[in-house]
């Protein structure tokens, strides 16, 4: 008589302490595709950019400086496929005093796997991208602006996206480095439509 309570009570603590274990780190009893869409279901994985994010988008657009906000301007994104497999195109447009301004440029995949691609507009403007956590960003430098943009897209359909922009100053830092000022940051919460 005394072994099966004994064993009922082995039973009984086992089952206890598996139950405080799965309860205090609940992530032990999921398949890794659960583990993988519960760490942060909003983003995607990197596989899935550009394609899963084909289409139209619409939202606010926010210019600001160091004095504040200087303008929110409604502002439409499209990203689409073009004849090129490796080249998607996509625009920006926006309303600039009564007129619309449309912004086009060209994403053209360098390396997929290793997330390298590089953007294009057709005056002539073209610079390197790098797609980092589902996040692609890029700095380029003109004659005087260095400019940093990030481009976000999220299982959520949305759209984040950055730009600062930073004004070269003609004095070296310390160790002959180059300095400049942030002035501008413009930001883009954009959905899905």
């Amino acid at each position: 008589m005394i072994l099966p309570r004994l064993h009922n009570h082995i039973i009984k603590r086992i089952f206890l302490a598996l139950f405080f274990i799965f309860i205090r780190f609940p992530s032990l009893g999921q398949t890794d595709s659960e583990k993988e869409n519960s760490v942060d279901a909003e983003f995607p994985t990197p596989i899935a950019f550009p394609y899963s994010f084909l289409g139209n988008y619409s939202g606010n657009f926010n210019i600001s400086d160091n004095t504040g906000s200087i303008s929110n301007v409604q502002t439409e994104f499209s990203i689409s496929t073009s004849n090129d497999e490796d080249i998607f195109i996509y625009q920006f447009s926006f309303i600039q005093g009564k007129e619309k301004i449309v912004n086009k440029y060209m994403l053209h995949i360098i390396d997929e796997n290793n997330g390298y691609y590089a953007i294009s507009d057709n005056k002539g403007l073209e610079f390197m991208a790098t797609l980092i956590k589902d996040t692609l960003y890029s700095t380029y430098d003109t004659k005087d602006t260095i400019m940093f943009t990030s481009f976000q897209f999220t299982n959520l359909g949305k759209l984040r996206f950055n730009i600062i922009i930073s004004k070269k100053s003609k004095n070296k830092g310390k160790g002959d480095t180059n300095l400049s000022n942030v002035v501008q940051v413009q930001n883009a919460v954009l959905s899905k439509i």
